[in-house]
């Protein structure tokens, strides 16, 4: 698991398993050094409440381009032979 920030990485641990406790391990460490303005995150279940939770809000959450891109494809088809109605 990496934190980034301004194309450093900031926090890192190496993880069997990546469980919130672990996000919230990292955090911990990052808010004593750094003011979290936004984060990126993939698309891990329940991590973006968790983030939201945690900064009440106030922090910007995104999900990743790739994750964007691996949602839209899991829930569309290949199919380009649709007629409309």
């Amino acid at each position: 698991m990496v934190f980034r920030a301004e194309k450093k990485n900031i926090y890192w641990e190496y993880c069997e398993t990546e469980k919130l406790i672990e996000y919230q391990k990292g955090l911990d460490f990052v808010d004593q050094k750094y003011k979290v303005l936004s984060v990126t995150i993939d698309g891990r279940k329940g991590l973006k409440e968790l983030i939201e939770k945690r900064y009440l809000y106030q922090v910007p959450v995104q999900y990743c381009h790739f994750h964007q891109v691996k949602t839209v494809k899991t829930y569309t088809t290949k199919n380009r032979l649709w007629k409309g109605t």
